[in-house]
Order: C-alpha cells, then sequence, then structure tokens
C-alpha cells in the first residue's frame, strides 16, 4: 500500500517551498503560480516532506489525493472501490435539464437534495475518447 499526497503551494508567495523540494529532487509539475506535485509515502523522502509541510502549513496544502494498493493486496481484499480520476462530458441535455428526463423528483427533499429516483438512464453528447481509460465519472453527477 502507498498512500499519494497531492502537495500544493503558491510559487510567488512561498518561494522558499520551491526551493526546498528541488534541492532534495523533486520535480515540480507545470511550474506557475499554483505548483504542485505528487509523493507517494513509501517515498525516502516522504518523512522529511511531511515535516517540512507540517512546519509550513499555512504555506502549504496536503491532499491525501489516492491510496495504491498492490495487485495481492487488491486479490485478498474482500472488496475496493473504484474512483475515477477522469471526469468527461455532461449528463445531457447540458442546461441541467437532464435532471427533469432522468429523475423523479417527487420525494426529493428540498434543503439537501435526496430521495431522487433513478427513473431513465443518462444520456452524453458522444462517446468517449477513451484511450487507455477503463472507467469515467460525468460532471455534475458525482456519484455515477
Amino acid at each position: 500500500m502507498n498512500v499519494i499526497h497531492h502537495i500544493t503551494f503558491n510559487t510567488n508567495h512561498v518561494r522558499y517551498a520551491s526551493d526546498y523540494f528541488e534541492k532534495i529532487g523533486i520535480k515540480i509539475k507545470n511550474p506557475g503560480i499554483i505548483s504542485a506535485f505528487d509523493i507517494g509515502e513509501n517515498d525516502k523522502r516522504w518523512i522529511d516532506i511531511r515535516k517540512f509541510i507540517d512546519d509550513h502549513s499555512t504555506d502549504i496544502t496536503d491532499y491525501q489525493s489516492v491510496t495504491q494498493f498492490t495487485k495481492t493486496e487488491m486479490d485478498n481484499s474482500d472488496f475496493f472501490r473504484l474512483s475515477p480520476k477522469w471526469h468527461n462530458q455532461y449528463p445531457q441535455p447540458d442546461d441541467f435539464g437532464y435532471e427533469a428526463i432522468t429523475y423523479d423528483a417527487t420525494r426529493i427533499c428540498s434543503k439537501c437534495g435526496i430521495e431522487l429516483k433513478q427513473i431513465a438512464p443518462f444520456s452524453i453528447e458522444r462517446n468517449p475518447k477513451w484511450g487507455k481509460r477503463n472507467i469515467v465519472q460525468l460532471y455534475w453527477v458525482y456519484d455515477e
């Protein structure tokens, strides 16, 4: 198992962070005003990076983005959850008209929106360009 962290910071405001990360061999993806990189807890530099982030927690954001499991760990698990990293397209019609077509809203809670019952499949504009991907999530409908 390897817990991956997504580290972000404002490069202009926190120049010392860029210098520190580059000094220990961290490549910053697309450096700009906001810079970011991913690092796993299995990386030998993680302990030092964790301490540096803790010492500068008001300037650097650490978002635990994903946990990677080995094939053996997945094979031995009772269950696991798939989470897409790719959002693609909007349900149609994309002016939120899909809600009336797709859901029965007679029991919907006006405060939180639960109790929508799906009565029709989602429609999308075209087939996704899958490439090497094999799971997709629609924009606006984050539980589908």
